[in-house]
């Protein structure tokens, strides 16, 4: 009995000096950027976005822009998918059959002529047509100076 008393004295000796003894380990930081389209910023090489933050962050850690640079490969029209998207069409052509979906009776046409409450309609192709959109999620900041109008 002793004996087990005394290894067992040991064993938590050991682990206490270690404990003591062990050099704190660096502590690592993980940021993972997830967005729709992530090729436009300006670490990706577009000059009329100006994204400085990430930019820094990118400088500073990894940019994973090898393999898919915009993450657009679209697995779908792999082979091995093909039957999985055969699949999901078929359910989704039933499920909007059964909803009565105007789009499945040529007219689809209908939410195109719903109205648009927002300030900000087609807000991307109307900037780029030079026109001031109110956009109070947008800052000045965010753009280049030279911005191509």
């Amino acid at each position: 009995m002793n004996i087990h008393i005394l290894f067992l004295l040991s064993v938590a000796t050991i682990a206490q000096v270690s404990i003591v003894t062990a050099q704190p380990t660096p502590r690592v930081n993980i940021l993972f950027c997830v967005a729709d389209d992530a090729g436009h910023m300006s670490a990706y090489g577009v000059p009329w976005i100006n994204t400085p933050a990430f930019d820094t962050v990118t400088r500073n850690g990894l940019l994973f822009n090898k393999k898919d640079p915009n993450c657009m490969v679209n697995l779908i029209q792999k082979k091995e998918y093909t039957c999985i998207k055969d699949r999901m069409e078929e359910e989704m052509t039933r499920r909007l059959l059964d909803q009565k979906d105007p789009r499945m009776y040529n007219k689809g046409d209908i939410f195109d002529k719903y109205p648009d409450t927002s300030e900000a309609h087609d807000f991307w192709h109307r900037i780029r047509n030079g026109e001031r959109v109110p956009a109070d999620w947008i800052n000045i900041s965010d753009f280049e100076e030279d911005f191509p109008q």
